[in-house]
């Protein structure tokens, strides 16, 4: 439920974090394919590009949070995204298992990207839509 009115400068980023969010997906769809798709070489790079869009949408959060303090409906997507950065962890020091890597992007990471990206847009929505 929509409960604030967006400047056109926190509508903007509102509308950025929102793409970033969409990218971020198909950029794991990718990467969860590379896994069994030996024509999909690029992989790693799109995996550490996924990890460094991570840590763009936990930076973002801070600016989020203060924004949305008063919705506890989007404060509540934006505390969930831990949910998928504890599904990382394991991975921490591990990247170079390739078996341990693609085990844990695809039944860790990626569906728990997919449950919160999900969540959080139609949060946004009310928001960012026209």
């Amino acid at each position: 439920m929509k409960t604030l009115e967006l400047t056109e400068e926190q509508l903007e980023f509102c509308k950025q974090y929102a793409g970033l969010i969409e990218t971020v997906s198909e950029a794991l769809d990718y990467v969860v394919a590379s896994f069994s798709d030996l024509e999909k070489t690029e992989g790693d790079v799109v995996l550490n590009d996924v990890i460094q869009a991570f840590v763009q949408i936990a930076q973002s959060h801070v600016s989020l949070e203060v924004l949305f303090q008063d919705d506890k409906e989007v404060a509540s997507g934006i505390q969930s995204f831990s949910n998928v950065l504890n599904q990382l962890e394991p991975l921490e020091g591990k990247m170079d298992d390739l078996t341990l890597r693609s085990d844990i992007i695809t039944n860790g990471v990626a569906p728990a990207y997919r449950i919160w990206s999900s969540d959080m847009l139609s949060k946004l929505k009310a928001y960012i839509s026209v």
